[in-house]
């Protein structure tokens, strides 16, 4: 059973032969290898607590939280994952600065080294370069409230065109009307172990399509315990696919000391970021959910009780049209949802070198676009829970 899909108003995607994101250092050229993973590179210059390098003194630290000033201005919106890295807050490198970012790239799963999808709009106005995936984007905002965290941009990873409103007409396009960007050859993408998950008393399918995984190799500060990150999830399956198969997903995946092989987002439950979750809010009140899966019969008075925060944030994004659900008795309601911005946090150990995997997909089939925006990335100087708490 495929979710409904609604025709793209105005463009055309254009397939063509997918290409790995190859890292690079800032200023530094590709290898030409397009299968090959590239390390930031440089000459050592001892370990610093820091994005830039310097010192954590009060200048720039609170004592707690690594605070030091941002890294990702003039960044192109189509960028390299090196790039992708800066924008949400990893400003030093291993080699240069004894600590930070070894290596970055993006794949379409899970222990890929294939490219998430590259194609280009059919738009004079607006054509995104070949080789480039389209999947991820670094944007000064998202919609008519969101901005950055830190610095002058975001990172976005979306299961479709990493922009606001899926396209390049003006606004006239939803995440609704995203194509199976890889095919409906299921599954397009692979997820870890184990997912994906289910929530809790609900269904799930195990195919894993239109997928974008950006792979960050780190190495800790000699004197940091822990790190944290933003991120604010937006999914179009909300409200008609509430609790059913086609319920789209982010995940934090961290291999370390601490953590071994397993996501660091989500809720109270371990259930991850999906618009099943209590931290879906950002949404129309008293909407009808869940009807378009068949769970939930079309004249049922089932209403979702997550939207105190209203539809604000969603504004300008692509996820706030309104229009009727598919649950009889409801009235009007936004066609897509968010949490707000989240932050989680994960425990390290001290200098060492780990993986941290974000990773998004669609669930079940590859239509009704999700986004996950991602930046303020910060050192810890004491070992935190792992949890994930409203951002402050």
């Amino acid at each position: 059973m495929n979710k409904p899909v609604l025709r793209p108003l105005a463009f055309v995607v254009i397939a063509a032969s997918p290409i790995v994101a190859v890292v690079v250092a800032c200023g530094s050229s590709s290898s030409g290898d397009d299968s090959s993973i590239v390390n930031v590179d440089g000459s050592a210059d001892g370990t610093l607590l820091g994005r830039d390098g310097s010192s954590a003194d009060a200048s720039v630290a609170d004592g707690q939280v690594d605070k030091t000033p941002p890294c990702d201005n003039g960044l192109a919106v189509m960028s390299d994952a090196v790039s992708f890295a800066k924008t949400i807050g990893i400003c030093s490198n291993a080699t240069t600065d004894g600590f930070g970012l070894v290596s970055a790239f993006f794949s379409k799963g899970f222990d890929q080294l294939d490219a998430a999808a590259d194609a280009h709009f059919d738009a004079a106005t607006y054509v995104i370069p070949s080789g480039l995936t389209v999947q991820a984007g670094l944007l000064p905002k998202f919609g008519d409230v969101i901005k950055p965290r830190e610095g002058n941009l975001l990172g976005l990873l979306s299961t479709g065109y990493a922009r606001e409103f899926d396209g390049t007409d003006g606004g006239e396009q939803t995440f609704m009307g995203g194509p199976a960007l890889d095919g409906v050859d299921y599954p397009t993408g692979h997820a870890p172990p184990g997912f994906p998950k289910a929530s809790e008393g609900c269904p799930t399918n195990g195919d894993a399509n239109d997928m974008i995984d950006v792979k960050l190799t780190l190495k800790a500060p000699a004197d940091a315990h822990g790190f944290q990150f933003d991120y604010d999830f937006y999914a179009s399956d909300w409200p008609d696919y509430v609790c059913t198969q086609f319920n789209d997903s982010f995940i934090a995946y961290v291999n370390s000391t601490t953590v071994h092989g397993d996501n660091v987002a989500f809720d109270a439950k371990n259930q991850p970021i999906t618009v099943n979750i209590p931290f879906i809010d950002h949404c129309t009140i008293d909407a009808g959910v869940g009807c378009a899966g068949g769970e939930v019969p079309l004249d049922a008075g089932v209403f979702n009780s997550h939207c105190e925060a209203g539809t604000a944030e969603l504004s300008g994004t692509g996820y706030g049209v309104t229009a009727p659900t598919a649950c009889k008795k409801s009235t009007v309601s936004s066609r897509g949802a968010s949490t707000g911005w989240l932050t989680t946090t994960v425990p390290i150990s001290p200098g060492e070198t780990f993986t941290l995997e974000l990773m998004i997909w669609d669930n079940g089939d590859a239509y009704l676009d999700s986004s996950a925006l991602v930046d303020n990335f910060q050192w810890i100087s004491s070992a935190p829970p792992i949890v994930t708490t409203r951002a402050k």
